[in-house]
């Protein structure tokens, strides 16, 4: 990843990044400037992640702002929440005039998925020669992510008891032990002829989403809408760099940005590692959106900002030692 100069200064410029702090050394002796806090270089990395020529300049949408901290109307921000929600929902065919095609439509999403998504985690065990992690049932996944896409577009009639633990497990980051625990209990509710489940699918309707998103404060949208967008970059950079680590050809990134070999063992015992390693973001500005928000409003329903606000803390503890041990 590569920055210019003239594109630091162009993002100064527009106020996507503060100038930096200047002190004078005395008459004669010039001046020196601050080294940018944690935040300036997040927001550095994030810039120069989906900078790219044609592309809508990252910032610039409503909820890339709030994300990132800067100036937004509360009012203009929950609207372009709300229309972005609706735009989910159109694109898994909601509200489709032939629900029998849009059924279609996400069944052949669905299928196009991997069966095995790509992981972060994937890249470091490659490096290691370390086994790969147990495959799932063949077609599992991909029946997992068309139950998804038909519950949020508040079609569940055809959701087996089969299908529930994969979905969560799918949303959750789940191992296959964890999925087959997920199995068993199910099973079982089955038998005593309950339903525990079923509000689960029901939750990640786009009409139901887009009801609970009006309810949520601004502030927690904020935190959360920060908290994924920089974790996700924060792994991609330990995985990028983590990876010529772990190969044994360490790069050398400054004071301020540490990624050793160390450093990515520490990350990958850390509970939340599971979770969130599984996360990217797309670097086309209408994806990225997209999934910004609803990883957003996924952490919040399931009361998980804390959690990665935590986790954000630990890592930048452990790849900007230097920051973090500053009065």
């Amino acid at each position: 990843m590569t920055v210019s100069a003239y594109q630091i200064e162009r993002w100064r410029t527009a106020g996507d990044l503060p100038r930096p702090v200047r002190h004078g050394q005395g008459r004669g002796r010039g001046v020196y400037s601050e080294a940018p806090d944690e935040q300036t270089v997040q927001r550095a990395v994030m810039l120069a992640r989906v900078s790219r020529r044609g592309s809508r300049r990252m910032g610039s949408h409503p909820i890339e702002r709030l994300a990132l901290g800067q100036p937004i109307e509360e009012a203009v921000a929950r609207d372009s929440i709300d229309e972005t929600l609706a735009d989910i929902g159109r694109v898994f065919g909601l509200g489709a005039a032939d629900e029998d095609a849009a059924w279609q439509t996400r069944e052949v999403m669905a299928h196009q998925i991997p069966e095995t998504p790509f992981r972060w985690q994937d890249m470091l065990d490659a490096v290691e020669d370390k086994p790969p992690p147990a495959a799932p049932l063949p077609g599992r996944t991909r029946a997992a992510y068309a139950v998804m896409l038909h519950c949020m577009v508040g079609n569940s009639d055809d959701v087996t008891p089969d299908d529930i633990p994969e979905l969560l497990g799918l949303i959750g980051g789940l191992s296959p032990e964890a999925v087959e625990q997920l199995r068993a209990e199910q099973y079982e509710a089955d038998l005593r002829g309950e339903q525990p489940w079923r509000a689960v699918y029901e939750r990640i309707s786009i009409p139901r989403l887009r009801a609970d998103a009006r309810t949520i404060e601004i502030e927690l949208w904020q935190r959360a809408l920060a908290a994924f967008w920089t974790v996700t970059t924060q792994n991609m950079m330990v995985a990028m760099v983590g990876t010529l680590a772990l190969a044994g050809s360490p790069v050398d990134l400054g004071p301020h940005l540490r990624i050793t070999a160390e450093a990515v063992h520490t990350l990958q015992a850390d509970p939340m590692w599971k979770v969130v390693n599984q996360y990217q973001l797309s670097r086309q500005p209408r994806r990225r959106v997209r999934e910004l928000t609803l990883g957003a409003i996924g952490m919040i329903i399931g009361g998980q900002v804390e959690a990665w606000e935590s986790y954000l803390e630990r890592v930048l503890a452990i790849t900007h030692p230097a920051s973090h041990d500053r009065p």
